[in-house]
């Protein structure tokens, strides 16, 4: 079973869906390479000359975005085959619309600096989700790869060379552990600076955090291969996925910061490689 998502539905087929021109588009690829290379400048730039009141608006603004398309386009879905007249129609209307209204709520929390860690995260998540998805509708899965695997090169290159640097500080090696391990008290401050400079990234509970890139990333690869190979396909990119990040996290304890995307990509863009070349 296969699950088909494109801009007008969501359904399922019992046959891969096979896009048409299965070539990757490198004019396409270097276009967003270098449009995340300048948006990421921007951003860092705007982070570090703005004030934390501007930057949780920037990015509040792109989450409740992101968020209202993902929700407009599944209420879509769900009104497709139902009249607004009807008593279906009128639930899922009156239900979307409390979602929207929620989600309104939650990204205004966020630009004030205020909000629970559970509710930052799933509204973080939720965009990542969306954006994701949209990605995946521009790429066939041989630019995927490719996109994949440049984006990965410039995680690391901005971590320990770039912009991130400039923020997160030089990364640091020790043979001992480097990530600390967080009180209860501890982590609530840490909770509360996250949402007071309004950095779009998901928190974990060792203090470790996930960017909404990273994410947005992890999204693209799971539609990928759920519209292109099915479930199993899909079980195993996912199972993939958190192999990388679970590495990531054990080199975390050596090298801080540490960017999340490689490893993953690494793992993920070999195994759709043999599935797309073999």
């Amino acid at each position: 079973m296969y699950l088909v998502w494109d801009e007008d539905s969501i359904y399922f087929v019992s046959e891969p869906t096979g896009r048409e021109g299965g070539q990757y588009d490198l004019p396409l690829i270097v276009s967003v390479l270098v449009g995340v290379i300048i948006v990421s400048g921007l951003l860092v730039y705007m982070i570090i000359r703005l004030k934390a009141i501007a930057t949780r608006i920037l990015y509040g603004t792109v989450i409740w975005i992101s968020g209202l398309l993902l929700i407009v386009d599944v209420l879509g879905l769900s009104l497709k085959e139902s009249s607004i007249d009807s008593l279906r129609g009128q639930f899922v209307a009156s239900s979307g619309l409390l979602i929207i209204v929620g989600l309104t709520i939650a990204c205004y929390a966020y630009m004030k600096g205020s909000m629970t860690l559970w509710l930052r995260n799933s509204i973080i998540i939720l965009a990542s989700i969306s954006l994701g998805r949209l990605v995946s509708l521009l790429f066939q899965t041989e630019s995927v790869l490719f996109l994949g695997i440049g984006l990965a090169i410039f995680d690391y290159w901005s971590v320990f060379h770039g912009p991130l640097r400039r923020i997160l500080g030089k990364p640091k090696k020790s043979s001992h552990q480097t990530t600390k391990t967080y009180s209860k008290s501890e982590f609530a401050l840490l909770v509360q600076k996250m949402n007071k400079k309004g950095f779009p990234v998901v928190i974990m509970g060792q203090g470790a955090v996930i960017g909404i890139g990273d994410l947005v990333f992890f999204a693209l690869y799971m539609f990928e291969a759920i519209t292109q190979w099915g479930i199993g396909v899909s079980l195993l990119t996912l199972f993939l996925i958190g192999l990388g990040h679970l590495l990531t996290l054990r080199i975390l304890n050596h090298i801080s910061p540490l960017p999340g995307l490689p490893i993953p990509v690494i793992l993920v863009s070999a195994y759709f490689a043999l599935l797309v070349f073999l």
